[in-house]
């Protein structure tokens, strides 16, 4: 995928401009190459005798946003039908995604400059967004979205953010309600009630995967295992005023194998791999369904912001291909 790359754009138009105006080019000119290999550019200078062929390295920027690339989308919300604030309720919601069902219960939910905007309620949990929808069943697949923290953000203890998920649509409970996965038995152990994997935002922006998974190790009573997404070897965090996007790519295992994969990436940067994961145990049902939720909680106050907070989304695509990397 292309990078921008900022610092040799006026010499390439100079470049550009001597040949359109006639200007002498000299015989030995040779023009900057650029080489795309990731996470990096690459900048390749014209050789020279005297210093040899120099390779520098400039590394990308995990807090700047990454151009996306839409070729392979499935779909794409991007909120740019919607007049400037309009009051995004869950009919409209519906609209956008076809959401099997939604429950919007932030403070406020408002389409501003063509973003999704809510207003976190203080003091309060699990206010924001609970919503689902059925997708169709892959064996991979690509989900993003971008998220804004904005100014004054009180991360609290964290909170849920969206993901893929995987139900066993057989398995209903007794109302006739579908069973969503909550990681509590393991391969074996009772019903696959599936898999989820989920994203959270912890103290400070730290940011962790949430899965749900066939595997899943029990800490301290808890059944989800939570990964924390990792940057230059350190817990990568949210910083608050800073557009990021969050894309996950989620591969199924075989049947009754430790060989799904599920990775990560914020602003096009690797964050989390796995590739031992369980995430069904006789493959009975692929990756058919995303949650959208975004809302602080655990279940006791201490999650609640002190403040009312603000957050941002754009871009909430499904793709075949790779989004932002």
């Amino acid at each position: 995928m292309k990078k921008v790359l900022i610092g040799i754009t006026a010499s390439l138009l100079l470049v550009a401009c001597q040949f359109e105006i006639g200007l002498t080019v000299p015989d030995d000119y040779e023009p900057i190459k650029v080489v795309d290999v990731g996470d990096d550019v690459v900048i390749i200078p014209p050789a020279d005798e005297d210093e040899g062929d120099d390779v520098v390295i400039v590394p990308a920027d995990i807090h700047t946003l990454p151009p996306l690339d839409t070729s392979g989308a499935l779909w794409v919300v991007d909120f740019e039908n919607h007049s400037n604030g309009t009051t995004y309720t869950d009919n409209v919601a519906d609209g956008d995604f076809h959401f099997q069902w939604e429950t919007i219960s932030a403070k406020a939910s408002t389409i501003v400059n063509g973003r999704w905007e809510m207003l976190i309620p203080k003091d309060q949990i699990k206010k924001g967004v609970h919503a689902a929808k059925d997708i169709v069943p892959t064996e991979s697949v690509y989900f993003g979205y971008e998220i804004e923290f904005h100014p004054g953000y009180d991360f609290s203890t964290g909170g849920k953010l969206p993901g893929l998920v995987g139900l066993n649509k057989d398995l209903k409970k007794s109302n006739g309600n579908q069973v969503y996965p909550d990681g509590c038995n393991a391969y074996g152990q009772g019903p696959d009630e599936g898999f989820s994997l989920r994203s959270m935002f912890r103290e400070d922006g730290r940011a962790i995967g949430y899965f749900y998974h066939q595997d899943n190790p029990l800490h301290n009573g808890y059944c989800g295992e939570e990964i924390d997404y990792i940057h230059n070897g350190e817990p990568f965090k949210f910083q608050r005023g800073v557009s990021y996007y969050v894309e996950t790519y989620a591969q199924m295992n075989d049947a009754n194998e430790s060989n799904g994969i599920v990775r990560i990436w914020v602003n096009g940067q690797l964050v989390l791999e796995r590739t031992d994961m369980m995430l069904g145990e006789n493959r009975i049902y692929d990756i058919n369904h995303m949650m959208f939720y975004f809302w602080h909680g655990g279940s006791s106050s201490s999650w609640a912001p002190s403040v009312d907070s603000r957050v941002s989304f754009d871009n909430v695509i499904l793709s075949s291909t790779p989004i932002s990397h």
